[in-house]
């Protein structure tokens, strides 16, 4: 029943079949000087976007390992959790390529033992790789409530560790 009412969810990851399917009333996100840094045209179709890995089959297949190895409920939030976590990573990388800075990451290397944050690629061709089969998703995050209420938090968390 959730599969057929499109207006409640903007991607849906369907467990049975371990399909991900992208909403047809999802409006693209907005031409910003991201698409031109990876050389993306803003006018790309959705089947020629998603022909970038953004690794999301895999991602359901482990999911779909879980359930049917009966891990539980646990182990497959974990593991959303941890999708949630890399993507939010990678959106801080993006944000500090393109744009120079990140909402996404507040804080200073100075009052880090290890210097550098985020997520870390094995070299630079895949970390732009990554970026760039990213950029249309990370956009249309960026201009949602949810990235400005992520954004407000890590803020609010930042100011209360500095005040200790």
């Amino acid at each position: 029943m959730f599969a057929h009412q499109q207006a409640w969810w903007d991607i849906l990851c369907d467990i049975d079949t371990g399909r991900i399917t992208i909403s047809k009333d999802l409006k693209p996100p907005p031409a910003t000087e991201s698409f031109s840094y990876f050389n993306i045209s803003t006018t790309m179709s959705s089947a020629e976007y998603l022909k970038h890995d953004t690794l999301d089959n895999a991602f359901m297949d482990d999911i779909l390992h879980c359930i049917s190895s009966r891990f539980g409920e646990w182990a497959v939030r974990a593991r959303w959790r941890d999708w949630i976590t890399r993507f939010t990573r990678l959106a801080a990388a993006f944000e500090e390529l393109v744009y120079g800075t990140s909402a996404l990451w507040i804080g200073h290397e100075e009052n880090h033992v290890i210097r550098g944050h985020g997520y870390v690629w094995a070299d630079d061709s895949l970390r732009m790789k990554d970026l760039a089969a990213n950029v249309g998703r990370i956009e249309g995050w960026r201009g949602t409530r949810s990235y400005i209420s992520y954004t407000q938090v890590g803020a609010r968390k930042y100011t209360r560790e500095i005040q200790t």
